[in-house]
């Protein structure tokens, strides 16, 4: 097993952009970058690659037919998605209950065979048309625990099967026609992570730092893997990521394990740990942020300014680099591009780490009192468009070629999780528990 790594790193921030009109026009596939020295702040990120070099080039742009759990798929990679020009809100519907009290949105939404299924800050369960919005059911599964807040954690699908991830410690296989409950199993401790399923097998990931297997098909414990835990950690949790026969699990501690999925013996493991001395104080060294799979090479962020590249079978570190975010990275081709912890949004070599253009996004709704923190989530990747959404309600649309911002869209209300798209529809589920589609 390899072993853990210590390492000394930096601050939290999270963010975004400014003004103009949805997607606005297409851009050319290949444009050079724009440069922008960065933030006068104690610590900055410096553009690495010459003009020379920075030219980007993404692959094309393919359709995606479903979204079946956080992330897109168990690998979290989905490169290039399709999104129309100019797209237009085509339906709204309420999914229950939004952030209010200690009961939180947490959970995005996932789509599959036509249907958009949620889990609202109360743990109610919905089933929409992707088409239309319509309501085709909704559930809500009792329980003993009445106490416990954030309550609906996250969705998967697989083979007709929707599972849900309970704050209460609870995951449920429901068939997806009616919300007929086929298991259920309380884990006895809390869950605020989304669950990944793969290969006939449901990950699940406590609050104490437990990675959990089940069976899909009986909800049994197959096995489970315990990390170093943790009495302070930021709110929600990285879905595990799984690919080739193995599984990766992000902890609160900064730690991160590649298990063997048919048996969880563990293949080796890292430490995204940090500490920091100056005006900010990071304090946790949480990975929030879901890890990616691509050609073999596992990526990871954490919230202690820390971003590696390690080898998926033998955990030898490729790269690391000196920036932290709580959102995932999203790879398209041979680049990264990932909305950091003091308000950039980057574009980087995936291979060298080398950044290529940074845009500041603003981090405060009243810059000249610094109040209203904004949140960003995303970023997402389709037809030549970088996609971010604020708690400010705001909307932006990025070129990953260069940087600029394209188009702004007010939205109904703020959001703080990640947009998803399937079958050409961009779906986003606000504060106020308000799903909206957009074509």
């Amino acid at each position: 097993m390899k072993k853990l790594k210590f390492i000394i790193l930096g601050t939290l921030f999270l963010t975004s952009c400014e003004n103009s009109s949805w997607f606005g026009e297409d851009k050319k596939v290949i444009a050079e970058g724009t440069r922008i020295s960065v933030l006068d702040l104690d610590r900055s990120l410096k553009v690495e690659k010459s003009d020379e070099d920075t030219q980007i080039i993404l692959p094309k742009p393919e359709p995606t037919p479903r979204w079946p759990q956080a992330g897109g798929y168990s690998h979290h990679n989905m490169q290039h998605l399709i999104l129309r020009d100019n797209p237009q809100e085509i339906w709204n519907e309420s999914i229950g209950e939004g952030n209010s009290g200690g009961n939180l949105l947490i959970a995005e939404p996932i789509v599959a065979n036509g249907k958009v299924f949620t889990v609202d800050a109360e743990g109610k369960i919905a089933a929409f048309s992707l088409v239309d919005g319509d309501l085709l059911w909704k559930k809500e599964i009792k329980s003993a625990d009445k106490s416990t807040a954030l309550k609906g954690a996250g969705l998967a699908y697989e083979n007709g099967v929707l599972f849900v991830t309970m704050g209460i410690g609870e995951v449920y296989a429901l068939e997806t026609k009616k919300g007929g409950l086929i298991w259920r199993i309380n884990l006895n401790s809390p869950i605020r992570s989304a669950p990944t399923v793969y290969a006939g097998r449901l990950y699940v990931l406590t609050i104490d730092n437990r990675i959990v297997s089940l069976s899909t098909y009986t909800g049994e414990i197959l096995w489970s893997y315990n990390a170093v835990a943790e009495n302070t950690v930021l709110l929600g949790a990285p879905a595990p990521a799984a690919d080739k026969g193995v599984v990766i699990a992000a902890f609160s501690s900064g730690e991160i394990y590649a298990l063997k999925s048919d048996n969880g013996l563990p293949l080796w493991s890292d430490a995204l740990v940090a500490s920091r001395h100056g005006n900010f104080v990071s304090g946790l060294s949480a990975i929030k942020a879901r890890v990616v799979i691509d050609d073999n090479i596992v990526y990871a962020i954490g919230n202690g300014n820390i971003f590696t590249a390690t080898n998926l079978l033998s955990g030898e570190r490729i790269w690391e680099k000196d920036i932290g975010a709580v959102n995932q990275p999203w790879i398209g081709g041979k680049y990264i591009f990932v909305i950091t912890n003091d308000a950039e949004l980057i574009a980087m070599d995936k291979n060298t780490a080398e950044i290529i253009w940074i845009t500041k996004l603003p981090l405060w709704e009243e810059p000249e009192d610094k109040s209203g923190k904004i949140i960003w989530s995303g970023p997402i990747l389709a037809s030549n468009k970088l996609i971010v959404v604020g708690s400010n309600a705001k909307l932006l649309a990025f070129s990953p070629y260069s940087g600029e911002k394209i188009s702004e869209t007010e939205m109904n209300a703020g959001v703080t999780i990640a947009p998803v798209i399937a079958e050409g529809v961009l779906l986003v589920v606000d504060e106020e528990g308000e799903l909206t589609a957009y074509k």
